[in-house]
């Protein structure tokens, strides 16, 4: 699988391998090109506005990865029973037991 992927890369690249040790114009654009894609210039924050000072997005994107690698206080549950969970009827427990369909998988991922 490697050498596969490797001579799949390298096709891919034939050009930019065959052009672009060059200093031509087609190397720079690419380049570019390339850049440019990988550069973030704005991000839309939580409030719809957008931001587009690199400070302001440093501090974005920051807050945001924090929030996701922080522990949150746990809210109570106040639904649950306190005691005991109830009984389910015999009817309910062959429900549990049925083979499910694909139709109901696909129904299942659609709630989420």
């Amino acid at each position: 699988m490697n050498q596969i992927e490797t001579l799949w890369f390298q096709k891919s690249r034939m050009d930019a391998i065959r052009d672009g040790d060059r200093n031509t114009r087609y190397f720079h654009v690419s380049t570019i090109i390339r850049r440019r894609i990988n550069r973030i210039e704005t991000l839309q924050h939580n409030d719809g506005h957008w931001v587009t000072e690199p400070n302001e997005i440093k501090r974005l994107v920051t807050e945001y990865f924090a929030s996701l690698f922080t522990e949150s206080l746990a809210q109570p549950c106040n639904d649950l029973p306190t005691r005991r969970f109830p009984r389910l009827r015999e009817d309910q427990l062959a429900d549990l037991t049925q083979p499910y369909s694909d139709r109901d998988v696909f129904l299942a991922l659609q709630s989420m």
